[in-house]
């Protein structure tokens, strides 16, 4: 068991991290402990301890300050060291020391508030360079802006923690990391909306003789909309979700769904997905259903 006492300032944020480096990616046994210190202190089995300094949290003093453009470095330096993967590992927080000391480790490298800034991505959040689609552009970002926007710098630092720890307590077994294949899919338009109504069925059918002439699509959109006022969207072009369903079924994956809500009926789409779970009498499949 590794005892990890942390500052008593922004609790939430720092035992999310910690649990996720020591727990997800280590499969280390771990007590996250808020005690009277400045610093991450790792305590490991073997008594031996390694100090992280705290360079991000800790100038907060707890409240949500720290999210702001102004806490996005604007440069960064690199550190060199045989704990380090590649020898120049990017520091987001802190600086490039690492110090052995009697009976223990400190490094001015940040590595919990440096992982947290990849990992949550909040920098995402306060940025207010967006493109077109009001999305955040990757050449806004620090990674890409100091030429690491391609490295995979998250498992460099957790490198650099596990040889640490290797150094420190030779005996220390890391679990192994399960990895899984989980399905998103993301939902435009559910169905076909250009016969969502009345109105939008006659202009459809309309473009179908008089444009397309295609008496043959006519009489396929005319059941369309038809199947629309039934709930019955057997006929609908878009829905898909069965095939998908029944896929990820084949090789033993769950699935989930992402919706825009202001796009779809959220009442429709829920109901149309247990028509599609009752029509097959399915019982055991797990599925993810989320609106944005």
């Amino acid at each position: 068991m590794i005892t990890v006492r942390i500052p008593k300032t922004s609790l939430a944020e720092r035992t999310y991290v910690i649990n996720v480096i020591l727990g997800d990616w280590l499969g280390l046994p771990h007590l996250v402990e808020p005690s009277d210190v400045q610093s991450y202190q790792l305590e490991l089995p073997n008594g031996s301890c390694i100090t992280i300094e705290d360079h991000f949290f800790g100038r907060f003093n707890g409240n949500d300050d720290c999210f702001t453009r102004e806490n996005i470095p604007i440069s960064i330096g690199r550190l060199s060291h045989r704990f380090a993967p590649e020898g120049d590992l990017p520091i987001i927080y802190g600086s490039e020391r690492i110090c052995e000391e009697q009976g223990g480790i400190r490094c001015t490298l940040d590595i919990f508030g440096s992982s947290f800034f990849m990992l949550t991505r909040w920098e995402e959040m306060v940025a207010v360079e967006k493109d077109e689609h009001d999305r955040f552009p990757a050449s806004e970002s620090l990674a890409f802006r100091e030429g690491f926007l391609t490295r995979p710098v998250l498992d460099e630092y957790v490198g650099m923690l596990s040889s640490m720890m290797q150094h420190q307590c030779p005996a220390i077994e890391f679990g192994e990391r399960v990895r899984t294949v989980f399905v998103t899919c993301d939902v435009d338009y559910p169905f076909d909306d250009s016969v969502s109504t009345p109105a939008k069925a006659i202009k459809r059918v309309a473009g179908d003789l008089l444009k397309r002439r295609s008496p043959q699509s006519a009489i396929q959109s005319a059941l369309r909309a038809v199947g629309r006022l039934r709930n019955d969207y057997s006929r609908d072009p878009y829905n898909t979700f069965d095939w998908m369903m029944d896929v990820c079924d084949r090789y033993g994956r769950q699935v989930a769904f992402y919706f825009l809500s202001q796009k779809s009926s959220i009442e429709m789409c829920v109901q149309a997905m247990i028509n599609t779970l009752d029509s097959k009498n399915e019982t055991n499949r797990c599925i993810y259903i989320a609106f944005f």
